[in-house]
């Protein structure tokens, strides 16, 4: 099977692949979150406990995406950048300020008060941070640099996380937003953080990836850009493997187990980026490889709609679990899939007329970066 129809490179349909693999992250935060306001609050300890870690691959997937993208369009569109940067940074602000409040206002009811649900640092916050800070980087530095400054960050995180023994609350608030903290519930100074630097090497580092396929796709060298995602993948899956399985049989030192340790996400441990990251990179393979077969055409079709609107998805499935759930105060049953079918069925519609309308283009600020 050819891996893209002949002819020439269009970026516009390799960004489709693109969208779709972000779309399927997407999926599993809905699974995550409607574990987390369903089964959690019912006690359904096992579900909760499986959707959790299936919904795990979600982060370092849309992170690794969302990287891929910016390095894509640097690639793709290098002569054109500069309008991009503005666009992509805009929209960064936009994430940061009234993304972030609008997220917060949805889980007002769960939290009590919209002061309380303020003290939250969602996906979307660092993803602005990155939309900010990315573009800014990516015309200055080469691949390999940016390669290296994202495993600096990831190292600088965690020697922080280890390190760095706050005694006041602003201290330990900087901590967590900037580097995660092992910490649990009330000795944190926050609800919860997704922190920014770790995540922030992630996102630098994936531009490779992004840049990488723009060239190939450009020489429309399309079966190296499969065997080239294949490849990377499998290799995160094997190494990840072989260090968790290195680490437990060579140490009994309790930070080697949890810097190898497959679940640890808050802050993202080695072991786990390169597990779940590979399966979001597996995942990017399967859609380039069957994109244009035709035998995923309903599959496209519904992640690309979700790839393409995931910010307003990602805050309108915080008012349909955080909110609406809370509200309805919905009993445990057995139909349990009904409820979440019928969730991610009124979401997408959201997300239709959301797309149809064109509203993305208000997910921004209006601002002069020049």
């Amino acid at each position: 099977m050819s891996v893209a129809p002949p002819g020439q490179f269009t970026p516009s349909r390799r960004i489709r692949s693109i969208d779709a693999a972000r779309g399927t992250a997407m999926f599993f935060v809905l699974l995550s979150h409607f574990s987390d306001h369903y089964f959690a609050l019912n006690g359904a300890t096992r579900l909760h406990k499986i959707s959790y870690i299936i919904g795990m691959l979600a982060s370092p997937t849309f992170m690794i995406i969302s990287g891929t993208m910016l390095g894509f369009l640097y690639q793709t569109r290098r002569q054109k950048f500069g309008p991009i940067k503005n666009r992509l940074m805009e929209r960064g602000f936009f994430f940061l300020v009234i993304g972030h409040l609008l997220t917060s206002l949805a889980l007002t009811g769960a939290d009590g008060s919209f002061t309380r649900a303020l003290a939250y640092v969602f996906i979307t916050d660092t993803i602005g941070v990155c939309l900010i800070m990315g573009p800014a980087i990516i015309g200055r530095t080469s691949p390999v640099l940016r390669i290296f400054l994202g495993l600096l960050a990831l190292f600088i995180s965690w020697a922080g996380c280890v390190l760095w023994i706050p005694h006041e609350l602003y201290e330990s608030t900087v901590k967590e937003i900037l580097v995660g903290s092992l910490a649990q519930g009330n000795a944190l100074a926050l609800n919860y953080v997704f922190p920014v630097l770790p995540w922030f090497g992630v996102y630098l580092a994936s531009t490779y990836i992004g840049e990488r396929i723009g060239k190939l796709a450009s020489e429309n060298r399309f079966q190296k850009i499969a065997c080239f995602l294949l490849r990377l993948g499998a290799g995160c899956i094997a190494t990840a493997v072989i260090v968790f399985a290195a680490a437990r049989a060579a140490s009994s030192s309790s930070w080697c187990h949890v810097l190898a340790s497959p679940y640890q996400k808050s802050p993202p441990g080695p072991v786990y980026l390169l597990f779940y990251g590979g399966l979001g990179l597996l995942i990017l393979y399967f859609i380039f490889r069957h994109e244009s077969s035709g035998r995923i055409k309903f599959y496209l079709n519904i992640t690309c709609l979700l790839g393409q609107t995931s910010f307003f998805v990602f805050m309108l499935q915080y008012y349909v679990y955080g909110l609406f759930f809370h509200m309805c105060k919905l009993q445990y049953t057995a139909f349990w899939p009904i409820y979440f079918f019928a969730s991610v069925v009124a979401i997408l519609l959201c997300a239709r007329v959301w797309r149809s309308k064109g509203l993305n283009r208000y997910l921004s600020f209006r601002i002069n970066l020049s």
